[in-house]
């Protein structure tokens, strides 16, 4: 029996919603970072912020695969059905305010008079998704990246790939962890 969505989300919750304040977190850090970097140094800008990124998708990949690790034990008891997607599920999920926010940007951008709102609204998406900020600030153009619709849209891409990647390794058993001393107790 497939699970509704409801119960999906009800089940899951605790993990879509660590994933945004997990994102939130990192962003904060990144964009002390980057800010720091961005003026005085490109080229430190944006291995600051591909470092941000890479260590994100770590801990977005560690969190799902703690929980695909959970649903395996589950399934091979026979009390969960198994579902590879749920990773991926969770970060679609997890991208919802992402996802709302870079489509009011491209919305907005491209009415004469929301300019403004527009400009907001990228500020905003900017310091939830802190840990692009060094990337967004590369010129391709004569403008910033961060500038153009579809680039708000593209950085979501590493948070789900790796949300699906690493809840597809801990349910299906391919990356086995011993336990741990505390695991034992």
């Amino acid at each position: 029996m497939k699970m509704k969505f409801r119960d999906f989300f009800k089940y899951y919750s605790y993990g879509i919603v660590r994933i945004f304040v997990d994102q939130i977190a990192i962003a904060i850090f990144a964009s002390a970072v980057a800010l720091g970097t961005a003026y005085k140094n490109m080229p430190l800008a944006i291995a600051s912020s591909v470092f941000s990124v890479l260590f994100f998708m770590f801990m977005v990949a560690e969190l799902t695969f703690r929980q695909g690790v959970e649903d395996k034990e589950k399934t091979d008891i026979g009390r969960f059905e198994r579902n590879n997607l749920t990773g991926l599920y969770m970060g679609l999920l997890a991208n919802v305010p992402n996802f709302v926010l870079a489509l009011a940007f491209l919305i907005l951008k491209y009415i004469p008079s929301a300019q403004n709102i527009a400009g907001v609204v990228n500020i905003i998406m900017r310091l939830i998704c802190g840990e692009y900020m060094g990337l967004l600030a590369i010129k391709v153009g004569g403008a910033q990246l961060g500038t153009y619709p579809i680039s708000l849209f593209v950085i979501m891409i590493p948070g789900i790939l790796a949300a699906f990647l690493g809840y597809y390794l801990g349910v299906s058993g391919k990356i086995i962890i011993k336990p741990t001393k505390k695991d034992l107790e």
